[in-house]
């Protein structure tokens, strides 16, 4: 700490799978910038430990940081799904090698490219949530040959085409399931 600004001197966080490195500057008055930066890889396993009931696997890569005023930071950077698995242990479907990358602009994550397997099948999505004024969404999601095993003794194929959107408040799901 130096003049009223904490400085974080590059640093990394390592671990099984787990790599962040991570540095900066946070001002603790008014008259100097925010700069923090954050690279690296984190191994999905790691969400186990919030959540037993949860089978993971796969990476995401960061590389994000933020900048300017405290009280109204600009962050920007990607996150990339490389890999991907999240199970709910009782859920009777899970996402499957989902790759995709996720773009950070300010209040708003883009959906570039997201895409993976459920069920055997093929699903992607993509739009954009928008973080204020309020939670704003339009995202559209596509699945193809979608195995469902439920209830027990059923069995379906499903395709669809939704899109969500709207905010929390007032939200709409549009689409076709077939």
């Amino acid at each position: 700490m130096n003049n009223a600004l904490a400085v974080l001197q590059p640093a990394e966080l390592k671990g099984t799978g787990t790599s962040i490195k991570f540095h900066g500057q946070v001002p603790l008055r008014a008259g100097n910038a925010i700069a923090l930066a954050a690279q690296g890889n984190i191994d999905m396993r790691l969400l186990r430990l919030l959540s037993p009931d949860l089978r993971t696997s796969g990476t995401v890569a960061l590389d994000v940081r933020g900048a300017g005023d405290v009280a109204h930071p600009s962050v920007s950077g990607t996150v990339r799904l490389q890999k991907t698995n999240i199970a709910m242990v009782s859920a009777p479907l899970g996402l499957e090698q989902m790759n995709g990358v996720l773009t950070i602009s300010n209040d708003r994550i883009q959906i570039t490219q997201l895409d993976g397997q459920m069920g055997g099948g093929k699903i992607s999505a993509g739009g954009f949530i928008a973080l204020k004024p309020q939670l704003q969404m339009s995202i559209a999601m596509n699945a193809q040959s979608v195995r469902l095993r439920y209830p027990e003794g059923t069995r379906a194929i499903v395709d669809s085409n939704l899109t969500l959107s709207g905010t929390t408040d007032s939200a709409t799901l549009d689409g076709r399931v077939l």
